[in-house]
């Protein structure tokens, strides 16, 4: 009586641990789609506001050349001020060149959000699993 007693007992607290063992796992992988989910839309976030930096630079960019190339007419003295400071701010190269550049880093920043984009539902389905899978647990 007493040997059935203490097996009992024993498998009742190895019952006990792999179900908190469960649980705890559980736990940390809801934990981690939740980070994963938050860090893919702060990346949203960062690559959103990287595209309308990217496209104001850009339209200032073609803005100078195009004042660059309306040169030979009268232009007030402080919007000339304005595109020279836009024109000599980055590197040494000329505005087509630039301009090309920042074309292409529009088309990248455009391509790496669709992506999040795209990947996003999929995290958020995950988040949604974790968390059914859990309550689950707790309620069984």
């Amino acid at each position: 009586r007493d040997r059935f007693k203490a097996s009992y007992l024993r498998e009742a607290s190895e019952r006990r641990h792999r179900r908190r063992v469960a649980l705890y796992r559980l736990q940390a992988a809801l934990q981690e789609a939740r980070a994963d989910l938050s860090a893919a839309r702060n990346r949203m976030a960062e690559e959103a506001s990287r595209l309308q930096r990217l496209q104001a630079q850009a339209a200032d960019v073609e803005r100078a050349r195009q004042a660059g190339a309306v040169g030979s007419f009268w232009v007030p003295a402080a919007v000339q001020q304005h595109f020279n400071r836009v024109v000599t701010q980055g590197s040494a190269m000329d505005a087509d060149t630039r301009l090309r550049s920042l074309r292409q880093e529009v088309l990248l920043c455009r391509q790496a959000l669709s992506g999040l984009q795209r990947s996003l539902p999929a995290k958020q389905r995950r988040v949604q699993q974790a968390e059914r899978d859990l309550r689950a647990l707790q309620g069984a």
